[in-house]
């Protein structure tokens, strides 16, 4: 039986979100994670841009996510969800 977890990975750990028993559970969860990361990241903008005018990190990690082809997503070193699958093996 396969399972499908959820992650979110950055240079400091691996955070599991969930693990799913179909692919098609786990890429609507990646997203939600996603959609909480760019709307968490827009919010940031809104603070950070105050103190540092000329830093657009912020506007860069929302880019990083903003497309749908998750497989292709590149954050590093920030946060950047990820579907892993697994098979699970019953003795």
């Amino acid at each position: 039986m396969k399972v499908y977890i959820v992650t979110i990975d950055d240079v400091e750990g691996t955070a599991i979100k969930a693990v799913c028993a179909t692919k098609e559970i786990a890429v609507k969860i990646l997203f939600e994670e996603r959609d909480n990361l760019i709307k968490g990241y827009k919010e940031q903008i809104k603070y950070f841009k105050k103190e540092y005018p000329n830093d657009d990190m912020y506007e860069k990690m929302v880019e990083n996510l903003s497309h749908d082809d998750y497989e292709n997503w590149r954050n590093y070193p920030h946060d950047v969800p990820h579907i892993r699958e697994f098979e699970v093996i019953d003795k």
